[in-house]
Protein backbone atom coordinates (compact mmCIF):
# COMPACT_ATOMS: atom_id res chain seq x y z
CA UNK A 1 0.00 0.00 0.00
CA UNK A 2 1.67 3.23 -1.15
CA UNK A 3 1.99 6.10 1.27
CA UNK A 4 1.42 9.59 -0.07
CA UNK A 5 2.31 12.82 1.67
CA UNK A 6 0.31 15.89 0.79
CA UNK A 7 1.56 19.41 1.36
CA UNK A 8 0.47 22.84 0.33
CA UNK A 9 3.63 24.48 -0.99
CA UNK A 10 1.90 27.84 -1.50
CA UNK A 11 0.76 27.95 2.12
CA UNK A 12 4.24 27.00 3.33
CA UNK A 13 5.81 29.78 1.23
CA UNK A 14 3.31 32.36 2.48
CA UNK A 15 3.90 31.29 6.08
CA UNK A 16 7.67 31.66 5.62
CA UNK A 17 7.31 35.14 4.10
CA UNK A 18 4.98 36.26 6.89
CA UNK A 19 7.47 35.05 9.50
CA UNK A 20 10.35 36.80 7.76
CA UNK A 21 8.40 40.06 7.43
CA UNK A 22 7.30 39.91 11.06
CA UNK A 23 10.91 39.52 12.22
CA UNK A 24 11.98 42.45 10.05
CA UNK A 25 9.14 44.59 11.36
CA UNK A 26 9.99 43.76 14.98
CA UNK A 27 13.59 44.86 14.41
CA UNK A 28 12.52 48.15 12.87
CA UNK A 29 9.99 48.82 15.62
CA UNK A 30 12.66 48.13 18.25
CA UNK A 31 14.98 50.67 16.63
CA UNK A 32 12.18 53.24 16.47
CA UNK A 33 11.19 52.58 20.07
CA UNK A 34 14.76 53.07 21.25
CA UNK A 35 15.13 56.22 19.16
CA UNK A 36 18.06 54.75 17.30
CA UNK A 37 18.75 55.35 13.64
CA UNK A 38 21.65 52.93 13.79
CA UNK A 39 21.12 49.71 15.71
CA UNK A 40 24.26 47.86 14.71
CA UNK A 41 27.39 48.37 12.64
CA UNK A 42 25.88 46.60 9.64
CA UNK A 43 23.34 49.43 9.28
CA UNK A 44 25.97 52.18 8.92
CA UNK A 45 29.49 51.46 10.17
CA UNK A 46 30.79 55.03 9.79
CA UNK A 47 27.67 56.51 11.39
CA UNK A 48 27.93 54.08 14.30
CA UNK A 49 31.56 55.06 14.88
CA UNK A 50 30.67 58.77 14.90
CA UNK A 51 27.68 58.30 17.19
CA UNK A 52 29.72 56.21 19.64
CA UNK A 53 32.34 58.97 19.72
CA UNK A 54 29.63 61.52 20.54
CA UNK A 55 28.20 59.21 23.18
CA UNK A 56 31.64 58.90 24.83
CA UNK A 57 32.07 62.69 24.84
CA UNK A 58 28.66 63.21 26.44
CA UNK A 59 29.44 60.58 29.07
CA UNK A 60 32.69 62.37 29.97
CA UNK A 61 30.85 65.70 30.27
CA UNK A 62 28.03 64.38 32.42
Amino acid sequence: MPLSINSNISAINVSHRISRNRASQEGRLEAIGLGLRIKRASNDAAGLSISEGFRAQVTRLG
